[in-house]
């Protein structure tokens, strides 16, 4: 039996659904690709992305685009507030404490 994609459309992401979208995070310490509901928060992503890459609880960190470094993301917006298209590349940094 031929399982083949219909006329205009590509294939299926089986592990992934219509409310999420796929978000790559960078930083220093390497790369963090995972799926989020549309509606998760910045400061969800962080948490995620913190934990598997390593940062200490406690480390103050910020999210912006890869693609504008000079303005960090709201921690308190959602990921379809910022509109962004499946596979948005983000920047993960640590906040410096001054000293």
């Amino acid at each position: 039996m031929s399982q083949e994609n219909k006329p205009g459309t590509g294939p299926e992401k089986p592990d992934k659904k219509d409310d999420e979208i796929t978000v790559i995070v960078s930083s220093q310490r390497g790369e963090f690709v995972s799926a989020f509901k549309k509606t998760a928060k910045i400061a969800d992503v962080i948490a995620a992305a913190a934990k598997k890459l390593g940062f200490a609880q406690g480390d103050r960190l910020e999210l912006v685009l890869e693609s504008d470094r000079g303005t960090p993301l709201d921690l308190h917006r959602t990921l379809e507030s910022y509109h962004f298209k499946d596979g948005v590349r983000l920047l993960l940094t640590a906040i410096g404490s001054g000293v």
